[in-house]
């Protein structure tokens, strides 16, 4: 009998562990897409975004202000970038 109040206390403590855990990834993704604060949209033009990636931080005075969240290609010569900045 003593068993079943055991097991029942390590499953409960097991699914209590498994959503903290859920609750912390789901923060620390949404954080890193900023989708918890409140952003507005800029896109650029640059001749050169050599090694740029969707998803990349945007640093202005080496602080993060946002991130890319996509790359167009306009002409040869000219890349839009679109970007979210906090």
């Amino acid at each position: 009998m003593k068993s079943t109040g055991v097991l029942k206390w390590k499953l409960g403590l097991f699914i209590v562990a498994g959503l903290v855990l859920l609750v912390l990834g789901l923060y620390f993704i949404g954080k890193q897409k900023n989708l918890f604060v409140s952003v507005f949209p800029i896109k650029a033009v640059f001749n050169n975004v050599s090694g740029l990636k969707v998803g990349n931080n945007v640093r202005f005075g080496g602080i993060a202000v946002g991130t890319v969240d996509g790359i167009q290609l306009l002409t040869d010569t000219s890349v839009e970038v679109n970007m979210n900045i906090k």
